[in-house]
């Protein structure tokens, strides 16, 4: 396999993840004047994390999550941190999750989104205590949580093509 077919390769890899970021700040309409926002980087970080550790090492999503942020016009430094928990928690689970079922792969993933969902909540109800209405307060917590986790599914299948179009991790060894 030449050089450039190699980097053709990683970037369909690379351009999905920038298109993971790009839908993470989109808003879904849903009926009774709600808005729904998967997080659906944190679903190519879970996957990548799982399968392709090399390609996004923690310093990019550290840079990710500050993109998020701003873009979000979230607290900065809020998704980057989170990213980076997500990616840390991933790796250092990793040699147990890669042997594991989808299902348990599932339960996983849905820990990881319920952390981040937790964590989320709880700083933004710290750091701007008055922008969060008292009644329904998590509601947007738990259905941006749960719509992240019914994408995973789909997601994964999406991802699975890319995966297998990488060079093996040995063929990587040589360059």
């Amino acid at each position: 396999m030449s050089l450039a077919e190699r980097l053709l390769r990683f970037s369909l890899v690379y351009i999905l993840l920038a298109l993971m970021i790009m839908l993470s700040i989109v808003d879904l309409p849903v009926p009774h004047h709600m808005v729904l926002r998967p997080f659906w980087f944190l679903i190519a970080v879970f996957y990548w994390m799982l399968y392709r550790p090399t390609l996004l090492p923690l310093w990019a999503l550290f840079l990710c999550g500050l993109l998020l942020d701003t873009l979000l016009a979230a607290p900065l430094g809020l998704h980057a941190f989170l990213l980076v928990l997500a990616g840390w928690t991933v790796r250092r689970q990793r040699r147990f999750l890669f042997a594991q079922s989808f299902p348990v792969l599932l339960v996983a993933f849905t820990l990881l989104v319920i952390m981040s969902e937790a964590l989320f909540a709880g700083v933004s109800w710290v750091i701007r205590p008055g922008d969060i209405p008292a009644s329904g307060f998590l509601m947007p917590y738990v259905w941006q949580g749960l719509s992240t986790i019914l994408l995973y599914p789909v997601m994964v299948l999406v991802f699975y093509w890319p995966h297998k179009l990488l060079p093996s991790q040995k063929s990587l060894s040589r360059l």
